[in-house]
């Protein structure tokens, strides 16, 4: 009996709650649909876009990934069936998931039970779902209403769908006016205008990268090292599809006692990042993870760790924006503080959609005793454009304390009150009456 109590705490002990595999977040438990036909599946959705299909049993995947699929499509079997793999969308299977406990449990046994179950997600490419996106949140809102079996005892935080719909790409619009904007057949037509030109680039890169096949060889440390240092960083993003290791030597530069190298370190494994999670993001939402874990450790040293996070997150914001309440967490490090605030005010300049509802959030910085917290901040609230911040930003105007900024490459020498009005200068297309005085 002993034995057995130990198998089981043993077995519950591994078990751990279900992530996205395209974006390393965790996931809610998949609710039960509103019934309209028989033998569907519960599903959810994740922040970053994807949809998963629970198969309790194991043994109907292809009937869970037929329900992510027209889920993912809201609903519209038509778009769904006119999609191809890859091209039009992403799939990933998650074993040993046991509904019950919400739980991924790897030895496939738990508490005398055999876990057999599946969650099957698909993750449309973002211009599809730019259009199916938001009909696909106000579903899931509808079913949260409706509490799936057991899910009041389930603990576990729930992510939900981002309400900020993903970065349109760039595709090739159908040219015919005869379609209906957002129809399944005017999306498919999109589509496949997009995977021709696809093609038609694939080709054309094939041809012109055909006397470049030396150049394609696995570059050395050193090399890599190099082409870091002189930020002349187009071979490193030819190899990054095909050389991960490339992710392995980036992230030891970010040890780096230079603190130039160490940036454009941060700054390249964002964009190489970026050419990677187009093909394997659950790669690099791993990188994440272990970049905002490292700094948390107790005795760690940030090094280029969180910066290097923004560059990520900024780079592709529509799959990795999700970690942007980890960078939150940070600013009550006073270490950290500084590094966390670069990196947000990296992400701002991308997307300030993004932070711009947490604007207030930043404002005590600006009075901080650390003149590069007072500088990045002013930075940061500058690329939100927060009028709130202007009265605040006026009084470090005489503020000359130095303070180091990277940008592109180089390191400049600013002063706090140069970046303030800089700031202002922003702010300017913002009006007046929005600020308190």
């Amino acid at each position: 009996m002993k034995q057995s109590e130990k198998r089981q705490e043993y077995s519950k002990l591994k078990a751990y709650p279900p992530v996205c595999p395209f974006c390393g977040l965790p996931v809610e438990r998949p609710q039960e649909q509103i019934s309209r036909r028989p033998r569907e599946m519960p599903v959810g959705a994740c922040s970053c876009g994807a949809v998963y299909a629970c198969d309790s049993s194991g043994h109907n995947l292809g009937a869970a990934f037929i329900e992510a699929l027209v889920c993912s499509c809201n609903d519209d079997w038509d778009l769904a069936w006119g999609l191809l793999p890859e091209d039009d969308y992403l799939e990933q299977l998650v074993a040993n998931y046991d509904y019950e406990t919400h739980r991924i449990v790897p030895g496939g046994s738990y508490q005398g039970r055999r876990i057999t179950g599946a969650l099957y997600f698909v993750k449309l490419q973002p211009d599809i779902l730019e259009f199916t996106g938001p009909g696909l949140r106000q579903k899931m809102a509808r079913r949260r209403t409706t509490p799936a079996r057991g899910q009041a005892e389930d603990k576990s935080a729930a992510t939900g769908f981002n309400s900020e719909p993903a970065a349109p790409a760039s595709c090739v619009l159908p040219t015919s006016g005869t379609l209906p904007p957002n129809s399944a057949a005017w999306i498919n037509a999109m589509a496949a205008g997009r995977r021709q030109q696809q093609d038609e680039n694939g080709s054309a890169g094939a041809h012109a990268a055909a006397p470049m096949a030396p150049a394609r060889k696995r570059l050395s440390k050193q090399q890599i090292r190099d082409i870091v240092a002189a930020y002349d960083y187009q071979p490193l993003l030819e190899c990054a599809r095909s050389d991960h290791r490339l992710v392995r030597e980036l992230q030891r530069l970010l040890c780096s006692g230079d603190e130039l190298l160490r940036l454009r370190a941060a700054d390249v494994l964002g964009k190489a990042a970026a050419v990677i999670a187009s093909d394997d993001p659950g790669l690099i939402a791993r990188l994440l993870q272990g970049l905002l874990t490292s700094v948390t450790d107790p005795g760690a040293a940030a090094w280029g760790a969180v910066d290097a996070a923004g560059e990520i997150i900024a780079a592709a914001p529509a799959t990795f924006a999700g970690y942007i309440p980890t960078l939150y967490e940070l600013l009550a490090h006073e270490t950290l503080r500084p590094h966390a605030l670069r990196a947000l005010a990296r992400i701002g300049a991308v997307r300030p959609d993004l932070l711009q509802r947490y604007s207030l959030r930043f404002l005590p910085y600006l009075q901080d005793s650390n003149a590069t917290t007072r500088g990045y901040a002013a930075c940061l609230l500058g690329r939100l454009q927060a009028a709130s911040a202007r009265k605040a930003l006026q009084g470090l105007m005489d503020d000359h304390h130095p303070v180091t900024m990277y940008h592109n490459g180089t390191l400049e020498q600013k002063t706090v009150g140069e970046l303030a009005a800089a700031a202002l200068a922003q702010l300017e297309t913002v009006p007046r009456l929005l600020a308190p005085e």
